[in-house]
């Protein structure tokens, strides 16, 4: 029997696991062979750039190394992965997006974080939807000691919330608000090393799984948004990526 821990809270209920969930295993299992996922994309970055002063991933990604970092490269296609790096002159964490369309969706890929003050997230967005910033639907966050999941739509991403946080005048009620929107697991990830993460969202919970372990599932209305149409891997300092696959759920 799986270990639970976590609460219940305004804004939806958090639990972590100390072994994966039956039914995600079956999804996982058995979803390319019965028609409960649709393959979206997939990439193993298995090719060469031409050059290597800028950013030239293909495959339908883009990062905003052009807006946030001078032009200067800050993602590199190597020994078949992706290499996050943050140029020294970049105002902002790096970003690479890829368009997908989905309301379901489940995320699968291999990642590395190799210092301790590394970091890589999993932002969903909604390009066209006008009252979060810059589209941010909800995010995962791997960092070495934690894994976190975001409902940004109803929280820190909310126009009103964030407005007021950049200029400095959130009340105490705003800033609790947020935090009924934010979960956070206390998990030891290995550096140096590659981690399997799943990432799924069905109706209003999102769960994590890495290696082969469920670490969180959080429940959250923000989830439940009916359009999402990008995905964008962050990394504030440095992270590598590979083996990415993006399904689509049916309902």
């Amino acid at each position: 029997m799986s270990l639970l821990c976590g609460w219940t809270a305004l804004a939806g209920v958090g639990f972590c696991f100390d072994t994966p969930l039956a039914a995600a295993d079956e999804l996982n299992a058995s979803a390319e062979s019965d028609g409960i996922r649709t393959l979206l994309f997939e990439d193993d970055f298995e090719r060469n750039e031409s050059q290597e002063q800028t950013d030239e991933l293909g495959n339908g990604w883009g990062t905003n190394s052009d807006k946030r970092a001078g032009g200067n490269k800050q993602v590199d296609l190597g020994d078949g992965t992706m290499f996050i790096f943050r140029h020294k002159t970049a105002d902002h964490g790096v970003s690479v997006t890829h368009p997908a369309e989905f309301k379901d969706c489940q995320i699968r890929l291999r990642f590395r974080l190799d210092n301790k003050a590394d970091d890589f997230g999993i932002d969903i967005a909604d390009m066209g939807f006008p009252d979060v910033h810059a589209g941010h639907i909800c995010k995962v966050n791997f960092r070495p000691q934690e894994v976190e999941i975001l409902d940004f739509k109803n929280g820190r991403m909310k126009k009103s919330y964030r407005d007021a946080a950049k200029a400095g005048t959130a009340t105490a009620e705003q800033k609790a608000a947020v935090k009924q929107y934010e979960r956070k697991w206390k998990h030891s990830i290995t550096l140096e090393q590659w981690h399997d993460a799943a990432i799924t969202i069905r109706g209003n919970t999102l769960s994590v799984q890495l290696d082969g372990k469920m670490i969180g599932t959080f429940t959250s209305d923000g989830f439940d948004h009916p359009t999402k149409d990008m995905i964008r891997f962050s990394a504030r300092r440095e992270a590598r990526v590979d083996d990415v696959k993006v399904y689509s759920l049916a309902p």
